[in-house]
């Protein structure tokens, strides 16, 4: 069976639940938008593996879509909060990972013994933007800062 032959949306729909049965638990909307995006595709003569697999995408994701907002309720509350909570744990992930970033640096630069060694790593530590590190880290930012002008200020004849 061939997708590229399809005219009518009802025989995309046929070769599309065929393809993947557990398309009749989508909504008849959804179903639309999936057989739009699969001949807006093939007008574009890309491959049918191509279309297939992005339908198939495609339809994963309202899948969990559908999951998602049958798990937070009805309310805006919910959805809101749930968007929020993500991009807190996001953004701690980011300082934690930018905090041991900066040591990790600062730690190879005080090993760093050779000059060429020293000059490559007073290279990387000149390219930190350390007002970035003010406003990201706060108070841990004081000492690190510090440091890595100090490491600099070390380095001045490596020029």
């Amino acid at each position: 069976m061939e997708l590229n032959g399809k005219t009518k949306p009802s025989e995309t729909i046929d070769f599309l639940e065929a393809q993947f049965p557990a398309i009749k638990c989508l909504s008849e909307d959804q179903r639309r938008q999936l057989v739009d995006m699969a001949e807006r595709l093939l007008r574009r003569n890309l491959p049918e593996a191509f279309v297939l697999a992005s339908v198939r995408s495609a339809f994963r994701l309202m899948l969990d879509l559908d999951a998602e907002e049958g798990d937070l309720g009805a309310g805006d509350a919910g959805r809101v909060k749930s968007r929020q909570v993500p991009r807190k744990e996001a953004k701690s992930a980011e300082r934690e990972a930018l905090l041991q970033h900066t040591r990790r640096l600062i730690r190879e630069a005080k090993a760093a013994k050779q000059p060429y060694e020293r000059k490559k790593l007073r290279r990387v530590l000149m390219s930190i933007d350390q007002a970035y590190l003010r406003r990201v880290l706060g108070k841990d930012a004081v000492e690190l800062c510090m440091q890595i002008n100090e490491f600099l200020r070390d380095c001045r004849d490596l020029r």
